[in-house]
């Protein structure tokens, strides 16, 4: 049932999404990216969560999986960076690709989704860019795992998946999760039945699984 679909809200870590795409069509999953000061300092999203640190090369498909897996913000920063030169040019290659999805009512301002006012998107073009998400294989994959051990620098990384959903919800295939203070919970959230593929999004809800299980 759709509530509300066409009214603007923060999408949170959801547009983490978007910056995957861009990333998987524009570079190489082989591609080095050294990590910047920019990167370094962008805030990460919960206690104890692993950074990336200024200096640090790394293999586009780690930092991809850094993203997607643990939702991290630095990792976003430093994709947009690897992909564009700077986040600026990336959140224009963002905001190109939702407009050429026909996401009409979406603005992005930054590769992660950390509350910005002019940040918005709605319930329905979330939908359109999940769909859109679908075509591509890597981040379908990625948004699957629960954990993964990455091997940077001379040091392991262990990631959690931050959908704590997989697993636990029945056919739940991702794609993406967030939370902000500004946003509340929002899950957009793929499974596959029998006879076809559903995608479902709720943005603003305190409890993204309950009222996902309610769709």
């Amino acid at each position: 049932g759709f509530k509300d679909p066409d009214l603007r809200m923060p999408p949170a870590s959801i547009t983490k999404l978007m910056t995957a795409m861009i990333a998987v069509e524009t570079i190489a999953l082989t591609d080095d990216i050294t990590i910047s000061a920019a990167a370094d300092a962008t805030p990460v999203g919960y206690v104890g969560q692993p950074e990336v640190l200024e200096g640090e090369v790394w293999v586009m498909r780690d930092l991809l999986a850094n993203v997607l897996v643990q939702s991290g913000n630095d990792a976003s920063t430093a994709l947009a960076e690897g992909v564009a030169g700077t986040v600026e040019d990336f959140v224009a290659l963002m905001n190109a690709k939702a407009a050429a999805l026909g996401m009409a009512d979406t603005t992005f301002l930054n590769p992660h989704g950390l509350d910005n006012a002019e940040h918005l998107t709605t319930a329905r073009d979330l939908v359109t860019m999940g769909r859109a998400a679908l075509d591509y294989p890597v981040v379908l994959e990625i948004a699957r795992v629960k954990h993964i051990t990455l091997k940077i620098a001379g040091r392991e990384i262990e990631i959690d998946a931050t959908d704590r959903d997989l697993g636990v919800f029945p056919g739940l295939f991702g794609l993406k999760t967030g939370d902000t203070a500004n946003a509340g919970q929002v899950l957009l959230s793929y499974t596959v039945t029998q006879h076809d593929r559903i995608i479902a999004v709720v943005l603003g809800t305190p409890d993204r699984r309950t009222a996902t299980r309610e769709i």
